[in-house]
């Protein structure tokens, strides 16, 4: 990928296209639609999900409209971020719950936050009592990414469900409903 800097977008060769395509393919998820037009994209990345150190400083968060993933396994979490950034959106990510709480920051909170469940250091559902004891966290829209629907479908208080392998087209809906590009 290389930035254009004159006009402050990203844009991606043919072959890079083709190479996110494969891995989505790879990883079960149905790519939607052409992204034959450079896109908008700011991504605020310190490293493969499953790498992050359990103590890291506050990141900065992108400006306007943002989305939170919430996902130890790398190639899930990069899959998730690709898509979401091709299609304009602006995207962090954590590797686990405590990271993610790191970076909330009270005044530009994320539009959604998309949360696996089954995380080390801190899982989506300690994340999620964490998050509900803060006033302006608790209102952020929380879907849950898993493979384990059953155990999804009794937590109360989340925006819905993902079942893992993620189908692309459904988080591209969770994602519009919450957080217009």
């Amino acid at each position: 990928m290389w930035k254009n800097e004159t006009a402050g977008q990203w844009s991606c060769t043919a072959r890079q296209r083709s190479h996110f395509f494969n891995e989505l393919e790879n990883m079960h998820c149905a790519p939607i639609g052409s992204f034959e037009h450079p896109t908008p994209l700011f991504s605020v990345m310190d490293g493969p999900a499953g790498d992050y150190p359990q103590s890291v400083t506050t990141m900065s968060v992108p400006e306007g409209k943002w989305i939170l993933i919430v996902e130890d396994d790398s190639s899930i979490s990069e899959a998730i971020c690709m898509g979401l950034e091709f299609e304009g959106y602006s995207v962090l990510e954590a590797g686990n719950g405590a990271i993610a709480l790191q970076k909330l920051v009270p005044d530009h909170l994320p539009s959604v936050i998309f949360l696996d469940l089954n995380m080390p250091v801190m899982d989506g559902q300690q994340f999620l009592a964490e998050l509900k004891k803060v006033p302006p966290f608790s209102k952020i829209p929380v879907v849950l990414l898993t493979a384990f629907t059953d155990k999804a479908d009794r937590i109360v208080g989340t925006a819905g469900v993902l079942k893992k392998p993620v189908d692309l087209f459904s988080l591209l809906e969770f994602a519009k409903r919450y957080c217009e590009p």
